[in-house]
């Protein structure tokens, strides 16, 4: 009896430490260490409020504003990225966004397609999920190993922070609220563009975030949401034999569109104003934004969807006014 009792002091003092060193992890842990979603804020959205989800990197939270596409459509949305967002990472993002929504599609941007394996704020977009299996999965097949211990235990990584953690900070997590801009990150920089120059970018992982993509791909097919892939429209642009490429490569997936934004007739239809609409050659500010948005809705009506009547009207005209 008195092993029993010792071995059953000693678990419970096991996962007394747990609890202990995982909520010194979530007092440490900075409220808004980077640009992207921030996901106490989303999951403060009213359940199965949001019609379209858009992921990506940082060209997805600079051009696509949900506002404006719900100005023009009635349609809501949310943008669930991050800066240098992956497509691991982009795929347990939608995975955890379909927790508390239902979307009826989800826009994928493609620029993630030529980054490197391990971005430089891949562990950080990790790091700021909610917890859970999705971040957990993300943690380990998503993060450079000698990260995962940090994001497991986040206490490793900003012990540093005990003296500069303020009471403030504390409260303003727990009483988040909803985003005034559905995750978009508003840009009023604006930095005249000259000519489209092209990137130099890698294709060393290309195989590996394919496989994401096509796990996406049967992730949205389970759910029941259609899936459209894009690239961003850029002054930076990705070469045009990689663009290629990808579209032929897309070509064999279940997916419900895709479109380059680069194209010449694509990128007209925007109506682009180079001296006015750039913060720089690869991502808009508000004026450019509304631009992209506005077509975006264009393309929603014409593709048959409509409001489906669940959303806070008070809530998304004040998004709309935050944009002007």
């Amino acid at each position: 009896m008195k092993k029993r009792l010792e071995t059953i002091s000693i678990l419970l003092s096991a996962v007394l430490l747990a609890l202990l060193l995982l909520l010194a992890g979530w007092l440490l842990l900075p409220r808004e260490f980077q640009s992207g979603i921030d996901w106490a804020e989303y999951k403060k959205e009213p359940e199965n409020s949001i019609d379209v989800l858009y992921s990506g990197s940082s060209m997805t939270f600079c051009d696509i504003a949900p506002a404006t596409v719900y100005e023009h459509s009635g349609i809501t949305g949310y943008v669930i990225a991050g800066p240098e967002q992956t497509i691991p990472v982009s795929y347990y993002y939608i995975a955890e966004a379909c927790r508390t929504q239902s979307p009826r599609a989800v826009f994928l941007e493609l620029g993630g397609m030529f980054f490197t394996r391990y971005e430089k704020h891949t562990a950080s977009n990790i790091a700021f999920m909610p917890r859970g299996l999705n971040r957990l999965r993300a943690t380990f097949n998503a993060a450079e190993r000698e990260n995962v211990p940090g994001l497991i235990l986040p206490v490793l990584d900003y012990h540093s922070r005990w003296n500069s953690v303020t009471a403030g900070e504390i409260l303003a997590k727990l009483t988040a609220g909803v985003s005034e801009t559905a995750g978009y990150q508003l840009q009023w920089e604006v930095n005249a563009q000259g000519d489209v120059t092209y990137r130099d970018l890698s294709t060393s992982y290309y195989d590996r975030s394919f496989e994401y993509l096509e796990k996406t791909a049967v992730l949205c097919r389970e759910k029941g949401i259609d899936l459209y892939l894009f690239l961003s429209p850029t002054m930076n642009r990705t070469p045009e034999e990689l663009r290629e490429k990808l579209e032929a490569d897309i070509a064999g997936l279940d997916i419900a569109g895709y479109i380059d934004f680069n194209t010449e007739e694509n990128f007209a239809a925007l109506g682009l104003d180079a001296e006015r609409d750039w913060v720089d050659g690869l991502h808009l500010n508000v004026y450019g934004a509304k631009k992209v948005s506005e077509n975006i809705a264009a393309r929603l009506v014409e593709l048959g969807y409509s409001p489906t009547g669940n959303a806070d009207a008070e809530l998304w005209q004040r998004r709309i006014e935050a944009l002007k």
